[in-house]
């Protein structure tokens, strides 16, 4: 094996590559979970990388059990594995084994390829650089489609379906589910089925129903146990650490907006704000218009730099699509589509806010519909969840009768208003793992507040 002292200059990890040939060796079957993904020149040593090719042309080719037994030629008489130890390199790898995650010590021995083999590349590019023949532009595209091809996840790759029946039955066994996203309200997960990696969320809402604090709620929640990056296209960073202040500290919102509080409630806001930066939390807000290419690369780097599993856009309306487009709803159809890729192609959860069209001011019954969506039908169509606010203590305040002219009516009206006062429906129009249902809420604008009414309480 080469010396241990140049690992620090070398883009690879000698643990991983050693754990995961060892619990192959021990136990062939674990070469099901990720054969489809790892290729023998994905190992930094060239040793690994011939133990791992003979592996899989006896359990593949020769149909033969790969153990101590049927490996101890190879250690015996291939030259490079001779100059590492030889048979005694065989015991080295069996006594570090670890089958615990061995899917990912081969992510992470791919991780170490895709940096060596971006670290050479970059090395020529930096030849070019001072050619004046060689344009800019050429060569940024030359690195730009390497930084590419790099990227496709193998994992989008056809794979048989014992390799994924192995990992779900793995998962099912240390109860294991990195794919599901918790909301952080009990009954919205229950109704949902929780938010799963990839899905596209559409939160929509006619003006004045609290979608942007509805989805503040669920970040701060979410925030709570994983990395969370809200994109506000329409407030600014300290708007919107204002409403989660507010929240937290039950500070009435025009307050905290005039800073005009007292002593007894700044001390108030302090200990929120120390809660609140114990959060997994990121506030993005682009200054100018943003495009889908420099929102995928902005959650990108924040999925890569802090893992980040939920990315809240506010809102839809304001991203601008790539190319020309014909018409609004070919636009938005082309935006959606886009979100829908990019949360696949991470296997994050993209939530996006989206505004209804005024058809629903023209209903007696102002509910909102899936055919509601302003500008696309496509959103219905690319969306996992659709949810909509909806409150009807809006709609009763502004129709409110004259209680000397029409006292009958203002007082069937004051009835009415005294049920729904303060109640916010979360309408889940569309749930990929569930049916249409209705989560009720308890919403207190003043302090950019929603909170969950549990099922057997509920009387509204």
């Amino acid at each position: 094996m080469e010396a241990y002292n140049q690992l620090n200059q070398e883009i690879c990890n000698v643990d991983a590559e050693q754990s995961l040939l060892g619990a192959i060796i021990l136990n062939n079957n674990y070469l099901i979970t990720v054969q489809d993904i790892l290729k023998p020149e994905h190992f930094h040593y060239t040793t690994h990388q011939k133990i791992y090719s003979h592996i899989i042309y006896c359990v593949e080719t020769n149909n033969i059990v790969a153990d101590r037994i049927t490996l101890k030629q190879l250690f015996e008489t291939d030259p490079d594995i001779k100059n590492d130890g030889g048979v005694k390199y065989l015991s080295v790898l069996l006594s570090g084994a670890s089958s615990f995650g061995i899917r990912d010590y081969a992510d992470i021995i791919i991780d170490c390829w895709k940096r060596r083999e971006l670290k050479n590349y970059i090395q020529k590019i930096l030849e070019k650089i001072s050619i004046p023949s060689n344009s800019f532009h050429d060569l940024s595209s030359e690195l730009s489609q390497k930084i590419e091809n790099l990227d496709i996840d193998e994992q989008t790759q056809p794979r048989p379906i014992a390799n994924v029946v192995a990992e779900k039955l793995w998962d099912m066994a240390n109860k294991k589910n990195d794919e599901i996203v918790s909301t952080g309200f009990i009954g919205l997960d229950d109704k949902t089925g929780g938010f799963n990696k990839g899905y596209l969320v559409i939160i929509a809402g006619r003006p004045s129903m609290g979608k942007t604090t509805f989805s503040l709620c669920l970040a701060k929640e979410i925030a709570k146990n994983d990395h969370v990056l809200y994109i506000s296209i329409e407030m600014t960073s300290k708007q919107i650490i204002s409403k989660i202040i507010g929240n937290e500290a039950s500070i009435n919102l025009k307050k905290i907006k005039l800073n005009d509080l007292d002593k007894s409630e700044l001390q108030t806001a302090c200990n929120a704000g120390e809660r609140i930066g114990e959060l997994k939390f990121n506030i993005d807000y682009p200054t100018k218009g943003i495009t889908i290419r420099s929102l995928k690369a902005k959650i990108k780097r924040q999925v890569e730099k802090f893992k980040t599993k939920v990315v809240f856009i506010d809102h839809l309306g304001k991203i601008k699509s790539e190319g020309k487009t014909w018409s609004k709803n070919e636009e938005v159809s082309q935006i959606t589509n886009s979100l829908k890729d990019i949360a696949n192609e991470l296997g994050i959860v993209i939530v996006v806010l989206s505004q209804l069209s005024r058809a629903v001011e023209q209903r007696q019954d102002k509910r909102p519909q899936l055919s509601d969506l302003r500008d696309s039908g496509s959103i219905e169509q690319d969306a996992d969840i659709v949810m909509f606010c909806f409150r009807a203590e809006y709609y009763l305040e502004r129709c409110m009768p004259s209680k000397v002219y029409e006292p009958n009516d203002y007082a069937e009206w004051e009835r009415e208003l005294s049920k729904v006062r303060g109640l916010c429906e979360i309408i889940i129009a569309k749930a990929r793992e569930g049916e249409p249902q209705t989560a009720r809420f308890n919403f207190n604008g003043s302090y950019g507040r929603f909170t969950e009414i549990q099922e057997q309480n509920d009387s509204y």
